[in-house]
């Protein structure tokens, strides 16, 4: 899911036969029926590029490469089951397929793999520590406040993790690399001069990243850290045109026009297609007008996510369902059209839902004799847990639910896939924003109703 200039590597089919003192084998043990020739591929983001192939004979595939720097290649009969291999100056990479998923073939015996699964599993415990002293202090730190244990305790995680980077790019410059992707420095602890955690988090996620380092052009890396960096953005609720503001910003990083910007791109788009539909559109359609030529393929499937979701986008007419009311009356979105009215996906399950909903209710006080209406659908399949959370919560405004859980048939019209989720419309029935919640939903009200 990245994204970078593309020029398709001319398949290469080597024959058999004694490898040359400066080559690299790459083995697989192959016993997959029907399958006679297997590939490696460079990862492109939203897709991969055959780099070599060669037949299978005798219940092996070889591949004999040149000795070269370290990156990554994707083993596989076809590009949708693939395995990550890292090739550059071990002498021969063996490799047993399962051929049933061949992403989770074994790589026997290869000192830099284990040194990659160990780096990764450094990482992650680097960002466990964070992420709990957070979690355990985060009521604080919502509230303004940071304690003193905190600063001190994060303090020493962040000097772990820069030690971590710092030893490991001196020691092995490939895996410093994927580390200077992974080393995001606490806000609440590090001397800085943003004006809050997102201009921070914005500023900062790339911080030690090399964009000038050979290799990054096939680094999948690139793609998966621009995918959680767009992620992360969409979840803090802003507007679509900030999100993509900020997204511009890391993206202006990447030198422009390389094959490194294409992995970037491609992450971006991963990041958003499900988390923010409205920002998704005019970084799909970027990549249609930079890549749709080299990359047919992959721009028709965006061309065909972009009509999808441009239904979903703000200015778009709200797509119309229909859903029963708990008396087991059938309720239309147009039947609500004449008000502002906001669509809210919840269920009587969700937790952060059941939170929101003292909030939801003094805004519809506050704002139904000024033609402000709520239309709930329950993401519920227990009829009667609806039932009692509409009346402990003291939901008095529509509901509906057609009882099937997360197949509810408008939770997908409108693909939710998180809750508490919401549509804000006019009253004509266009949509205005989606995903207000809290101070961002009370400010638009406000700013519509005047008060």
């Amino acid at each position: 899911m990245s994204l970078i200039s593309l020029v398709f590597l001319i398949a290469a089919w080597w024959m058999p036969g004694a490898a040359p003192s400066d080559s690299i084998e790459v083995v697989a043990e192959v016993s997959c029926p029907g399958v006679e020739t297997v590939f490696l591929y460079r990862f492109g983001g939203l897709h991969f590029d055959k780099a070599y192939q060669t037949g299978v004979k005798d219940g092996k595939a070889v591949f004999r490469l040149p000795e070269q720097d370290w990156r990554f290649y994707y083993l596989g009969a076809g590009d949708q089951d693939v395995l990550p291999v890292i090739v550059g100056q071990e002498k021969q990479v063996l490799i047993r397929v399962n051929c049933e998923r061949w992403a989770t073939s074994e790589i026997v015996d290869s000192p830099i793999h284990r040194e990659y699964q160990s780096i990764k599993s450094q990482i992650n415990g680097l960002k466990n520590q964070g992420a709990q002293l957070t979690k355990q202090h985060y009521a604080q730190l919502s509230g303004g406040q940071t304690p003193e244990a905190f600063v001190d305790a994060m303090g020493r995680v962040d000097q772990r993790k820069l030690a971590f980077l710092q030893e490991t790019a001196a020691r092995h410059p490939f895996f410093g690399q994927i580390v200077a992707f992974n080393t995001y420095l606490s806000y609440f602890v590090q001397p800085h001069e943003y004006a809050n955690e997102v201009d921070y988090f914005a500023g900062e996620y790339f911080r030690f990243v090399q964009w000038d380092r050979p290799g990054l052009e096939d680094h999948p890396w690139v793609f998966e850290s621009f995918k959680a960096y767009a992620d992360a953005l969409a979840d803090t609720r802003m507007t679509p045109d900030q999100l993509v503001g900020y997204i511009d910003r890391g993206l202006g990083l990447v030198p422009a026009g390389s094959r490194t910007y294409l992995l970037a791109l491609s992450g971006v788009i991963g990041g958003l297609e499900k988390a923010n539909p409205e920002a998704f559109v005019p970084f799909a359609r970027r990549y249609i007008d930079q890549y749709g030529k080299t990359q047919p393929k992959e721009a028709q499937a965006l061309q065909e996510k972009i009509g999808a979701k441009g239904a979903l986008v703000a200015g778009a007419e709200a797509p119309e369902f229909s859903q029963a009311d708990p008396e087991g009356n059938p309720v239309s979105l147009r039947s609500l059209r004449g008000k502002v009215l906001l669509i809210d996906f919840w269920a009587s399950w969700c937790g952060p839902c059941r939170r929101e909903n003292p909030k939801v209710r003094q805004l519809y006080d506050r704002y139904k004799d000024q033609g402000f209406d709520i239309l709930g659908v329950s993401l519920d399949s227990d009829r009667q847990r609806w039932l009692d959370a509409i009346q402990k919560d003291g939901l008095v405004w529509t509901q509906v639910s057609d009882l099937q859980g997360w197949r509810n048939a408008a939770g997908q019209l409108y693909q939710v896939s998180s809750i508490p989720h919401t549509v804000l419309l006019d009253r004509e029935g266009r949509i205005i924003a989606r995903g207000l919640r809290g101070a961002a939903l009370e400010q638009k009200l406000a700013e519509l109703f005047g008060s």
